[in-house]
C-alpha cells in the first residue's frame, strides 16, 4: 500500500531539509520509517530491537526493500535519525498512514479518543478559603507587596435562586432548624452534623460560580477511615 501511495518519494522530500550537507549518503526516510513501524507493531520498544528484529526476519527484510543476504540499518543509524527529524515529521506520517488506512477501507473513524483531567476551578464552597489574583470583577488585579489579595466575590459559589453563598446558606437552615449560631465554629459545627446525618446536598442544578459559570461542583475521594467526615465536595472546571 505504501510504494501505491507514493509514501517514498512524499516522505524524502519532507525529510530533505534535515538531511546532513555533507558525508555518506544516508538510509532512505522511507526504510527508516517501515523499521519504525515494524517497532509500533510487534511491539518492540527499543532501537536495538527494531534493528535486530529486521535484520532476522526475511520477510522484514523483503517489507523494507532488501535482498535476503543484505545487511539492515544499525541501531545506531535509527537513533541518529530519529533524533535530527523535529516532531512535526512523526505527525506527518502517522496523519498520512491513516489516509492510506482508511483509502483501503481497513479503519473507519467511527472510534474517537479523548484525553482529558479535572482541574480545580477558581471556586469553593467557603468564601474566605483561597487566596486569589483577580479583583471583584473578575480580573487581574496585581499582588501587593508580594502578596495575593483575598477578595470574596470571585472564589465563593451561590445559590442560583436566592444569590446566598455557603455561609448565609447554612446560617438559614441553621435557623429553621431552630439551632442557635453566635460564632463561626458554631456554623461549621452545624454543617459536619447535616453531613453525618446525610442532610447536605449539593448538585449543579442549584449552585453556581459567579467567577467561572463553567465550574462543576464534583465529589472528591473519601477521606481515610481515620479522619473526620465523608465525602468532600469540590468546585471543578
Amino acid at each position: 500500500m505504501l510504494p501505491e501511495a507514493g509514501f517514498d518519494p512524499w516522505i524524502e522530500e519532507l525529510c530533505q531539509p534535515f538531511d546532513a550537507e555533507t558525508g555518506r549518503k544516508g538510509i532512505a526516510p522511507g526504510i527508516d520509517f517501515r523499521m519504525l513501524f515494524v517497532g509500533y507493531f510487534e511491539g518492540i520498544d527499543s532501537q536495538r530491537g527494531i534493528a535486530w528484529r529486521c535484520e532476522d526476519s526475511l520477510s522484514l527484510k523483503r517489507f523494507l526493500g532488501f535482498e535476503p543476504f543484505d545487511e539492515t540499518p544499525d541501531h545506531s543509524s535509527l537513533s541518529r535519525i530519529r533524533g535530527r527529524l523535529p516532531l512535526e515529521v512523526f505527525h506527518a506520517v502517522h496523519q498520512f498512514v491513516l489516509e492510506v488506512l482508511h483509502d483501503h477501507k481497513l479503519i473507519d473513524g467511527t472510534l474517537v479518543g479523548v484525553d482529558a483531567t479535572t482541574l480545580e476551578a477558581n471556586a469553593a464552597m467557603n468564601r474566605h478559603g483561597r487566596w486569589e489574583d483577580v479583583d471583584a470583577r473578575g480580573t487581574f488585579e496585581a499582588p501587593v507587596n508580594g502578596r495575593m489579595t483575598l477578595t470574596d466575590r470571585p472564589c465563593r459559589i451561590v445559590r442560583k435562586d436566592t444569590g446566598e453563598d455557603w455561609e448565609a446558606y447554612v446560617r438559614r437552615l441553621a435557623e429553621a432548624d431552630g439551632v442557635e449560631i453566635k460564632s463561626k465554629s458554631d456554623l461549621i459545627r452545624y454543617d459536619k452534623d447535616r453531613n453525618k446525618r446525610g442532610k447536605k446536598k449539593v448538585s449543579n442544578e442549584e449552585w453556581t460560580s459567579p467567577a467561572d459559570p463553567d465550574a462543576r461542583i464534583a465529589r472528591k475521594q473519601p477521606k481515610p477511615p481515620t479522619d473526620e467526615g465523608g465525602g468532600r465536595l469540590r468546585a471543578v472546571a
